[in-house]
C-alpha cells in the first residue's frame, strides 16, 4: 500500500542525485560559474527544485566536491606528521592545485572558501597556517583567506596541461610566505 509518504523522498532523492550528476557534467564543461538553470534543464528538474536542494551555488559546489574537501581536510594531521610545517602548507596547496585541474569546478569552490570564515577548507587551512607560523617559517601577517585568494588566481581555469606550470607557481606562492 502507498501512503504517500515514501513516494516524495524517493522522488526527491533522485532529484538529488540527478541534479549532482549534471551539475558534475556541467561544471567539468563550463567550470563552476555555469548557469544553475542550464544545470536544472540536464537534470529534468525545474530552477526551483535545483534551489530547494541547493540554496546556493556555494551549496551545490560543496555537495558535488564533498569527497574531495573530506580530503582536504582530513589530510592535515598526516600531512603534519609526516614533514614541516611549511612543506605540509605546499603539499596541502598542491592538493587543492590537482583537484583543480581535475575537477574544472573545484576551483569555484576553492574561491567561495575564500569568502567563508566557517568553510572546512578555511578552517583547516588556518590550522595549517597557524602551525608554521608558529615555528616561524612563515610570516604571521599572512592569513588564510590570503593564501586561498593567491591561489585561486592560479587555478581559475586551470587544466590538466597547465599542472607542473601551476606546481611552480603555488611554490612561488609559498616561497613568499617564509619570513
Amino acid at each position: 500500500m502507498n501512503d504517500g509518504v515514501s513516494m516524495p523522498r524517493a522522488d526527491a532523492r533522485r532529484n538529488y542525485e540527478r541534479l549532482i550528476q549534471a551539475a558534475s557534467a556541467v561544471f567539468e564543461v563550463q567550470g563552476a560559474s555555469a548557469a544553475l538553470e542550464s544545470i536544472a534543464k540536464q537534470a529534468g528538474v525545474g530552477i526551483g527544485t535545483l534551489y530547494r536542494h541547493f540554496p546556493t551555488r556555494k551549496a551545490l559546489l560543496e555537495a558535488i566536491y564533498a569527497d574531495k574537501v573530506s580530503a582536504l581536510v582530513a589530510g592535515v594531521p598526516s600531512l603534519l606528521r609526516k614533514m614541516s610545517p611549511d612543506k605540509a602548507i605546499l603539499a596541502w596547496l598542491e592538493m587543492i592545485v590537482d583537484y583543480s585541474a581535475q575537477y574544472a569546478g573545484f576551483s569555484g569552490l576553492i574561491a567561495s572558501a575564500a569568502k567563508d570564515n566557517n568553510s572546512p577548507i578555511t578552517a583547516v587551512g588556518s590550522r595549517l597556517l597557524a602551525e608554521a607560523q608558529k615555528t616561524n617559517l612563515v610570516r604571521s601577517d599572512v592569513t588564510i583567506v590570503d593564501l586561498l585568494r593567491l591561489l585561486n588566481g592560479i587555478i581559475a581555469d586551470i587544466t590538466p596541461e597547465d599542472r607542473e606550470r601551476t606546481d611552480a607557481l603555488a611554490a612561488i606562492i609559498v616561497a613568499g610566505l617564509k619570513k
